[in-house]
């Protein structure tokens, strides 16, 4: 905030600099001076007047008032951070509703604010908002009616069809088996089937021959190949150690090939995903191996798991970089490609969990 809507000298905000906050700038018709106002986390920021002038009578497109996105300069007065999000409302709200917003932001990023579990009656959803599949409970419907019946040989293709139908539109012809089952092994295993399988399955006239494909490709150890890469590529894996942009001068990790090949495992056994999760993060903690007498292989398994958390960009191996802040930054992008990688929502990487890795990595 500058000039005119600067309700503090600069720097004012020192105190709550790398702090989670939810801000609040109020402005009700009328002057600047006397009608803006400035909340943290619900609070007044102080009973001082405002240091702008009067001259404004109300809120319109200026070129002296804007937000600085990003690192917000002291001299401002602004809240020195990353900005996680911004509200614009083109008219006056009332406190309660104010007060609604800011528990809505409070939930969402939690970040403390007083008295604000004590609000019995939230705006936050309207009651056409629930009407919204993600908030009404799930019925199960029924099953379509459709006129081209023998088309249909599951549920799914009744209510693909009878919206087909209320177009005009048919189903597409089958697929025949050749391409039915280069498209399965593409899917599943990554790999196109081999002459003598695609001429075994066209000539397989069993009513079961698709579901039987379907079950072999799924146990095959190609399937973790074919799909345990896609987390291999979210946790940030390679195989050599640091960066790999110079062909001659790539360091092969020696033992970094078994978290590879424990996703690929993990995969091929159907492991449960929370105990996949947490095999990751503190396989180390979930056995007591120091004192083992002998490193059984399911010890081995949790212990090579923590693999997830040595996935970062690591050239402290080099003399030159095997300093404080590069190892530190090591540590930094291992947190922070876990917090990424594990939040809610998956990829969810919620802003607040950003400003507290960033507020550490400055302290």
């Amino acid at each position: 905030m500058a000039r005119d809507a600067l309700l503090s000298p600069p720097g004012s905000f020192a105190s709550f600099y790398e702090m989670p906050l939810i801000l609040c700038l109020v402005k009700e018709p009328g002057p600047m001076r006397e009608t803006s106002a400035i909340l943290i986390n619900g609070e007044p920021l102080d009973d001082r007047p405002a240091s702008g002038t009067s001259a404004v009578p109300d809120i319109r497109r200026r070129r002296d008032f804007g937000l600085i996105m990003g690192h917000a300069l002291q001299e401002t007065g602004s809240i020195l951070g990353d900005v996680a999000e911004v509200i614009v409302y083109n008219s006056a709200l009332s406190s309660q509703q104010r007060r609604n917003i800011e528990n809505y932001l409070s939930a969402k990023y939690g970040i403390a604010i007083p008295d604000a579990n004590l609000d019995t009656n939230p705006e936050r959803v309207s009651e056409n908002a629930r009407q919204h599949w993600a908030f009404r409970k799930p019925v199960r419907p029924a099953v379509p009616i459709v006129k081209d019946r023998k088309k249909v040989h599951t549920p799914i293709d009744a209510f693909i069809l009878k919206k087909l139908e209320e177009q005009h539109i048919g189903i597409s012809p089958m697929a025949d088996p050749t391409t039915l089952i280069r498209r399965l092994y593409f899917d599943l295993i990554g790999l196109p089937p081999s002459p003598q399988e695609v001429l075994s399955f066209a000539q397989d006239e069993s009513q079961n021959a698709w579901e039987r494909l379907i079950d072999q490709l799924l146990a095959s150890p190609h399937f973790g190949e074919r799909w345990g890469r896609h987390w291999l590529d979210m946790a940030g894996y390679v195989d050599v150690t640091g960066n790999d942009q110079n062909a001659e001068q790539t360091i092969l990790g020696p033992t970094k090939w078994k978290y590879r090949d424990y996703v690929i495992r993990a995969f091929n056994g159907d492991k449960p995903y929370d105990r996949f999760l947490m095999e990751q993060i503190a396989g180390d903690e979930m056995v007591d191996w120091r004192r083992a007498e002998k490193f059984t292989p399911e010890i081995l398994d949790l212990l090579v798991a923590t693999g997830y958390l040595r996935t970062a960009i690591d050239d402290t191996h080099e003399v030159d970089l095997n300093k404080p802040s590069f190892r530190y930054q090591v540590l930094f992008d291992t947190a922070d490609d876990a917090t990424r990688l594990l939040s809610p929502g998956g990829s969810v990487y919620t802003h607040l969990e950003s400003r507290r890795l960033a507020a550490a990595q400055r302290s």
